[in-house]
């Protein structure tokens, strides 16, 4: 998708990664997932096991 066409400023860049990004975690159905997309897959682990804390990971620490 990046190669395939000329940008005019690394936000146009930006926004595109985005939007695939979010399109691929939030629409696309992933058969190794059980055709459910990441979210959904997610959402449901963090049903099951409400204990386990998320992660953070800092910039510079």
């Amino acid at each position: 998708m990046i190669h395939t066409r000329r940008w005019n400023n690394v936000v146009e860049v930006e926004i595109a990664t985005f939007e695939w990004v979010s399109w691929w975690n939030e629409v696309r159905l992933h058969q190794s997932l059980g055709y459910r997309t990441p979210v959904e897959v997610e959402t449901e682990l963090r049903k099951k096991n409400p204990q386990q804390g998320i992660i953070e990971i800092k910039a510079n620490a």
